[in-house]
């Protein structure tokens, strides 16, 4: 039976290994910096809570990191975009922040606040690239 695709070392899937592993390490990286950006406002939220007796405190808290997770299940969907997406929120954290590595707290917040995006958004985009499918030529053009 023809087929129009090999069957190459990726399988009949069309995808490589190393497209799986590093899908899944992007994921796993958004998963983990998404739970700490919820964890972080939840804690902040219910302290802010405590010493003003409003939900609304923590509604605004959860509002950025519930944001942050819609992007991020748009990203686990479309790679591309959420790897695109991702690196420019890395770029709106520095515009709104503007770390400078010449003092300690760039130092420090730049890989700690920007890195994970920055890192998830490369993966994202690097397994987009490796797990795309060809592009099959159309019939009538061979």
């Amino acid at each position: 039976m023809a087929t129009h695709r090999s069957e190459g070392p990726a399988g009949r899937s069309g995808r490589s290994t190393a497209g799986l592993v590093v899908r899944w390490a992007g994921r796993a990286l958004m998963i983990l910096w998404g739970a700490f950006w919820l964890f972080f406002a939840i804690a902040d939220g219910i302290g802010d809570w405590q010493r003003s007796h409003s939900p609304l405190p923590l509604l605004f808290e959860l509002l950025v990191p519930l944001l942050g997770i819609a992007v991020l299940a748009a990203a686990w969907r479309w790679e591309l975009a959420g790897g695109i997406g991702l690196l420019a929120v890395a770029a709106l954290f520095q515009l709104r922040f503007h770390y400078d590595w010449n003092t300690a707290m760039g130092r420090s917040a730049i890989p700690i606040l920007l890195g994970p995006p920055v890192l998830t958004g490369l993966l994202l985009i690097v397994s987009w690239l490796l797990n795309r499918r060809p592009r099959m030529a159309h019939p009538a053009a061979t």
